[in-house]
């Protein structure tokens, strides 16, 4: 019987915590802020579904994590809010950079 062994690489270790990391300014940051900025323009997920022409089901997924948002989703939705991109991004607390 043949045995193989899986040895971590430097690469290996450095990309799992870039994914880490990831997951964990998505889940503090971004999704957080789709739900804050909803809420603070007096929206139900199910407006905001009918702006992105999709189903009240798959924008709750995009709030929740479960979803990834597509990208032209993120600009209708800066455009909708009046914000810049990099705030529904959690990459600016100003909302017009």
């Amino acid at each position: 019987m043949i045995k193989f062994q899986h040895k971590l690489t430097i690469y290996d270790i450095i990309q799992s915590n870039i994914q880490r990391i990831g997951d964990i300014f998505m889940q503090e940051y971004y999704y957080p802020r789709l739900k804050d900025i909803r809420e603070d323009n007096d929206k139900t997920q199910k407006d905001i579904a009918e702006v992105l022409n999709t189903t009240y089901q798959y924008y709750s997924a995009y709030e929740r994590g479960v979803r990834d948002i597509p990208s032209h989703h993120i600009i209708t939705l800066a455009k909708y809010y009046n914000v810049s991109t990099d705030y529904l991004l959690g990459l600016s607390n100003d909302k017009n950079k």
